[in-house]
């Protein structure tokens, strides 16, 4: 998957191990565009992704508020 940063820059995300069963495709890019736009919209530093990489919630543990992610993607900070 792909993303673009405001700046310009790409961000291509990717699952390095297996994602949790509940997370369907669609709550996927919900939870990377809402995870996305809550980073930049704080003013983080991308780089931090890359070293920690991007959690995701499927709909209900985001509702839940579970604090362990449905699973991570590796990002990779293009310029």
């Amino acid at each position: 998957m792909t993303a673009v940063a405001e700046d310009g820059r790409t961000l291509d995300l990717s699952a390095d191990e297996p994602l949790e069963d509940c997370l369907t495709w669609d709550q996927l890019v919900g939870s990377v565009t809402i995870s996305l736009c809550t980073w930049f919209t704080t003013g983080l530093d991308l780089r931090l992704l890359g070293r920690n990489g991007l959690p995701v919630w499927c709909a209900q543990h985001r509702a839940a508020g579970t604090e362990d992610p449905c699973g991570r993607l590796r990002v990779v900070v293009n310029q």
